[in-house]
């Protein structure tokens, strides 16, 4: 079973609307040492209904955990209405095209790199 660990990509890289989060922005509930959510049991629905790419992959190895390759994977709209899985820069440890090259031959979507972003407060929080 996968557990997110120290992990906390989901309350960093995606925009929250309800929250008034930006993207790559750490949210307002993400507790001191980024030890959780302090509002999980009242989080918006964006939030509950978040889809973590590699918690909800259960073939896809520990290695691509969001906080231990730099990039998070998450299934978004694409411009022509299909599916896709966007890969998000987190951190400075960009493996993109080794988590892309790994995902295209299992996964019936598009895979594509859409963000290279990363800020150095997200580089002092990378972890090994």
């Amino acid at each position: 079973m996968k557990g997110c660990g120290s992990c906390n990509a989901c309350c960093i890289a995606p925009k929250i609307a309800a929250l008034g989060k930006g993207e790559f922005e750490s949210c307002q509930h993400l507790a001191p040492g980024h030890k959780g959510c302090t509002a999980y049991d009242e989080r918006p629905t964006a939030c509950q209904k978040f889809f973590c790419g590699w918690f909800n992959t259960e073939e896809m190895p520990s290695r691509f955990r969001p906080d231990r390759c730099g990039m998070m994977t998450m299934v978004e709209k694409l411009p022509n209405g299909s599916n896709g899985i966007s890969i998000f820069e987190i951190s400075a440890k960009y493996e993109g095209s080794r988590l892309q090259r790994w995902l295209e031959p299992r996964i019936h979507m598009p895979v594509k790199v859409v963000k290279r972003v990363h800020t150095s407060r997200q580089r002092d929080g990378d972890r090994g």
